[in-house]
């Protein structure tokens, strides 16, 4: 019986404190002839790789605002955190006098801080560093609607143009009904995000 032989792999997830090690006994993969690019796909989640394409495709450079959010909620609706952007932090729990905060909510507020500040830090490590130098201290929320201040001018514009499309769309004689529905929806979806529902 030979020894067994391990194959130590380390991923580094989006911030640096978060560090993966995995130790894989190289038998159990050789013997079964197993590939390791599946074994490891499979150890790292999906909304990790979400995140790097994101890193690597988009950086806020200011033009391309409309496009970065439009990227960054989709990355968050991957790993279910959207509402840490588009909702602010709930105040501190305060116990009525002479009691004391249930232990749950406030692991729940601290939940949501925590949640918060790694949204914030993702957006902040897709931005250029003029964008960056006065948004660090706040919270990923308060960070949209400041971006959404700066950037107004493009949300006007995308706001107005889609807008025009969604008045001036009308079903095509060869068109389904359904890829029409999908198409007003879409628009709809775009005017909420865009804060006119």
């Amino acid at each position: 019986m030979r020894p067994n032989m391990f194959i130590d792999i380390t991923i580094r997830v989006s911030n640096a404190s978060s560090l993966i090690n995995l130790r894989v006994a190289f038998d159990a993969i050789n013997d079964h002839r197993l590939p390791l690019a599946p074994l490891v796909y499979t150890l790292v989640r999906p909304s990790v790789m979400s995140e790097r394409s994101f890193f690597e495709k988009q950086k806020l450079t200011g033009p391309n605002f409309i496009d970065w959010y439009r990227q960054l909620r989709i990355v968050l609706l991957i790993d279910d955190k959207l509402h840490y952007l588009e909702q602010p932090i709930p105040p501190v729990p305060e116990a009525p006098e002479g009691q004391q905060v249930a232990p749950e909510i406030f692991a729940a507020h601290t939940a949501w801080v925590k949640g918060s500040k790694e949204i914030a830090g993702l957006m902040l490590m897709n931005m250029e560093p003029e964008i960056q130098q006065n948004l660090e201290p706040l919270h990923a929320n308060e960070m949209l609607k400041e971006l959404k201040t700066l950037f107004a001018q493009q949300t006007e514009q995308e706001l107005l143009q889609t807008t025009r499309d969604f008045h001036s769309c009308r079903q095509k004689e060869w068109q389904s009904v359904s890829s029409y529905v999908l198409k007003m929806k879409g628009y709809i979806d775009n005017l909420e995000r865009l804060g006119h529902p």
